[in-house]
Parts: C-alpha cells; sequence; structure tokens
C-alpha cells in the first residue's frame, strides 16, 4: 500500500472537480497563467516525437459554474484550440480485480481474450456477468445549504485538502492527530470518500480515455469492456464537447473517464504491441457501439518547471491551495468565480495566495 488517500464530495460544499482536456494548435500562444488562475489543481501534458502537445487541467470550481472564459475566448475569438472537453466528475466505480491470485502470471495481458471478451460484451446480449466487484461511489450530493467557508465542515476539508489530500497513511505513522481528527469528522458526515493507492504491482502504464455524450446503455457496455483489466478507475462525467469544425460545443449529461492502469509483465509479446492490439480493439468497439468523439490521452507528464515558469520561481506552489482562493456570495450562499478580464478585456490575474476565502455581500 502506497498511500490512503480521499476524494472529497465537493457538491456538498458548493462546488466540483473539473477536468479540462485541450489540444492547442498553438500552444506557445496559450496564455497559461490566465488559464490556470488560481483555481487549478494540477496539469498534465502528452510528450511525443512531432506531435503537439495536448493538455489535462484540473480544477476547483463553484458546482455548476466552471470558469470557462479563457478557453471560450481561446477558441472563439482567438482561434488557438482545435478541441477541448469540459467536465465534472459524477459517479466513480473502482475496479481491482484480486479474486484469483494476484501473481505477474494474473497481470499478463492477452490481447486475444481481450477481443473476445470485448465480443461478447459488444454483440452478445445474453452475456450479462455480474459486476460485483465494481466500488461504486455517488461523487454528485446535491444540497441547497452547502457546507459554505465559515462551516466547520470547510475548514476541516481546507486543513487536510490542498491541490491534493493529504496522505492518511502518514498521519497514522506519525500518529497526527489533528489530521486524522479532521478527516474523521468529514467521514462520519459523508462528505470524503477514502481510497488506496498502491506500489510495487508493477502497474506502470496509464492510459486515460475520454468518452463524452454516450447513453447509460453504452456506458454500461463500456464499463464491462474495462472490467476486464484488473486496475481500473472509471467516472461518470457530463460537461461540454467542442471540435474544431463544429458549429457549436455540444453539452453532454452522460459520458465516461477511464484511468486504465497496465502491467509491464506481457509474456513473450513485445509491452508496445500489446498495448497496441488492446487500443485498437477498444477503438474498433468505439467505433461499433456509435461513439464518434472520444479522446485517448497516453504518455501523460506533470510538468512541475513548466508550472514555475507559468508563475516565477518565487511563487512556492507548495504553501498553494486553491480551496482559499474561493469567493463566497454571502447573498446566494453559493461561491462565484473570479474575473479573467476586466471591462476592456484586458486580462486580470487573481491571486495565487490569498490568505483566506473572500465574503462577498452582493
Amino acid at each position: 500500500m502506497k498511500a490512503i488517500k480521499f476524494l472529497p464530495i465537493f457538491s456538498r460544499f458548493g462546488l466540483a472537480q473539473y477536468h479540462l482536456y485541450f489540444y492547442p494548435s498553438n500552444a506557445d500562444k496559450i496564455n497559461f497563467k490566465l488559464l490556470l488562475n488560481n483555481s487549478f489543481q494540477s496539469l498534465k501534458c502528452s510528450v511525443g516525437v512531432d506531435v503537439a502537445p495536448s493538455f489535462l487541467i484540473k480544477y476547483v470550481y463553484p458546482y455548476k459554474f466552471p470558469n470557462m472564459r479563457y478557453i471560450n475566448r481561446a477558441t472563439k475569438t482567438l482561434r488557438i484550440v482545435r478541441e477541448y472537453c469540459v467536465f465534472q466528475l459524477v459517479q466513480s466505480y473502482f475496479n481491482f480485480y484480486t479474486n484469483n491470485s494476484f501473481s505477474s502470471e494474473r497481470r499478463k495481458i492477452n490481447p486475444n481474450e481481450f477481443g473476445i471478451h470485448v465480443q461478447n460484451v459488444v454483440f452478445n446480449d445474453k452475456w450479462d456477468k455480474p459486476l460485483e466487484h465494481l466500488k461504486e461511489c455517488n461523487l454528485e450530493v446535491v444540497t441547497t445549504t452547502p457546507h459554505g467557508p465559515d462551516s466547520e465542515e470547510f475548514s476541516n476539508l481546507k486543513r487536510i485538502y490542498s491541490r491534493k489530500p493529504v496522505d492518511l497513511k502518514k498521519s497514522l505513522f506519525f500518529k497526527n492527530n489533528s489530521k486524522l481528527k479532521d478527516f474523521s469528522t468529514l467521514f462520519s458526515k459523508k462528505l470524503v470518500r477514502p481510497y488506496v493507492k498502491f506500489k510495487n504491482l508493477g502497474f506502470h502504464e496509464k492510459i486515460r480515455f475520454i468518452l463524452p455524450n454516450i447513453s447509460n446503455n453504452i456506458a454500461e457496455k463500456l464499463l464491462r469492456i474495462f472490467s476486464f483489466f484488473n486496475y481500473c478507475e472509471a467516472y461518470k462525467i457530463k460537461g461540454s464537447l467542442y471540435v474544431q469544425g463544429l458549429e457549436d460545443e455540444i453539452e453532454f449529461d452522460n459520458g465516461l473517464y477511464v484511468k486504465l492502469r497496465l502491467s509491464y509483465h506481457t509474456g513473450s509479446i513485445e509491452n508496445s504491441d500489446v498495448i497496441g492490439a488492446l487500443l485498437t480493439t477498444l477503438e474498433e468497439s468505439f467505433e461499433v457501439l456509435g461513439i464518434n468523439h472520444y479522446i485517448v490521452l497516453d504518455n501523460m507528464i506533470k510538468p512541475e518547471s513548466f508550472l514555475d515558469h507559468v508563475f516565477g520561481n518565487d511563487n512556492d506552489l507548495n504553501g498553494y491551495n486553491p480551496l482559499l482562493n474561493l469567493t463566497w456570495s454571502e447573498k446566494d450562499k453559493t461561491y462565484i468565480n473570479h474575473k479573467l478580464y476586466d471591462e476592456k478585456n484586458n486580462p486580470l490575474y487573481p491571486s495565487l495566495f490569498q490568505p483566506k476565502n473572500i465574503i462577498t455581500k452582493e
């Protein structure tokens, strides 16, 4: 076991965790400081030879109101974005299949067996094996009385969650009772969902899939397809999708975001060949299921030095907590986004380090 982490039920706090995937036509023209603003949690980018990079950014924003001002301007006015998808996590599905021996032999992947599995799911209506090892959790709990910045619950949260949650395993080891007490309070009120991160199991490859605008029936088939693998996270999502050439963005209430972890134990076949065969089978199944738009993200890295370049080396991001940068409307009992432009469309750069949440009576 590497760590014990947790995912807040953000909607109970009037917030939501959003992911933004975007593929710019020219990354050098992107104003990343404005794009990231002071609500980002993490940034990942793709790496590849002779391939323009794509990006995946994670944010904390007001519930139902992601700050899309800059990405909309970059897309519609500056025309420097080829496609993007912004989405909120609604439901989580965790698959860690350990019913049988978890030896290296169990982690070997046979593309032919996977192909047979996919055919059964897609074409055999009578093949409906129960997904009993799939653990579900609802991440969107609608409330009319969210825990605002002055609440005890929000104080508990911001002490143990910033860009990412604290490691509860370390807190147990070092007997950090204050952090454990904060977590226990939130857990007792069903405001967090704990999960375990593993190590030394040989899962070195991570591939992400974004499958927007699909039906519930297709989503269930995809969950059954991905249940073949030992270690997989899937999330029901909702959001919007833009693809260059379409007149308008596509709003969707149902989609899937999948993080698939693969082992390097692949038997006599080269690892890259196995992964290539798996991806080919998956993409063929997407086409058969009528999924017109999907995104596959491989070779994603965290460019921490790039963040230093964007915000300057003088800004120590170790002390950065986006939860402290949120502005609360006391009148509406909701969080509101920071302005990114003034009346003359000049960019505004909200501070990364606010000492506490701004509370407005407007």
